[in-house]
């Protein structure tokens, strides 16, 4: 009976345990996803910031030709 009552007691103690790891395990696993979504959107940005940067670097080669042509002209 007492090594019952002891075995019973280890059956629980190893489903806490379980019950424990998977709940640290979801815990992880939202901060994971919240940080793949902030990840996500620091990509958006960053896709976007390298557009606007390649609009401007057109721009700044049509105008630095734009000058080139106006000098030609010139002289």
């Amino acid at each position: 009976m007492y090594s019952e009552a002891l075995a019973i007691l280890d059956h629980n103690t190893e489903l806490y345990m379980i019950n424990e790891l998977q709940n640290s395990i979801k815990e992880k696993n939202a901060i994971i996803a919240e940080k793949d979504m902030a990840i996500a959107e620091k990509n958006i940005t960053i896709e976007a910031k390298d557009a606007a940067l390649a609009e401007s670097q057109s721009t700044i080669a049509a105008l630095q030709k734009e000058i080139e042509n106006l000098r030609s002209q010139n002289n």
